[in-house]
């Protein structure tokens, strides 16, 4: 059985990443619900996809520090875009983006964390019984 390995390089996590946005938004959501589920969506390509965008955001060797710095990196952008904004806008709306910035960080995690549960697909070879010409088992 083929088993669909995380990305390694920086390159193949680029590459994961863009295939996982290339995806149709409907298409990502029915993968999150097979997720909650404990189930893998059932188009194999899809799946890979999925499982391959969800080590991008949660790599298999990850430890707390790592974790903790994601954490403290969408804080900081949050920090650096609710400063860039309230200086252009006089003050309106100030404090919103660093709670975003760390809502969408752990929204990623939460359903990455699902997918990876779930396990990386496995392709399914179906042997062909040359008894009776063309029939699968």
């Amino acid at each position: 059985m083929d088993l669909v390995q995380p990305p390694r390089t920086p390159r193949e996590v680029q590459v994961s990443r863009d295939a996982w946005k290339a995806l149709p938004r409907k298409v990502r959501r029915e993968v999150f619900r097979y997720a909650r589920r404990g189930e893998q969506h059932p188009n194999l390509r899809v799946a890979s996809s999925a499982y391959r965008w969800a080590c991008t955001v949660i790599p298999p060797e990850e430890t707390g520090a790592d974790r903790a710095r994601d954490y403290r990196s969408a804080a900081a952008v949050g920090v650096l875009t609710d400063l860039v904004f309230g200086v252009l806008s006089g003050g309106a709306g100030a404090g919103t983006a660093s709670g975003a910035a760390i809502g969408g960080v752990a929204g990623q995690r939460r359903s990455a964390k699902k997918i990876i549960r779930v396990g990386p697909p496995r392709e399914l070879l179906v042997p062909i019984n040359t008894s009776k010409a063309g029939w699968c088992p």
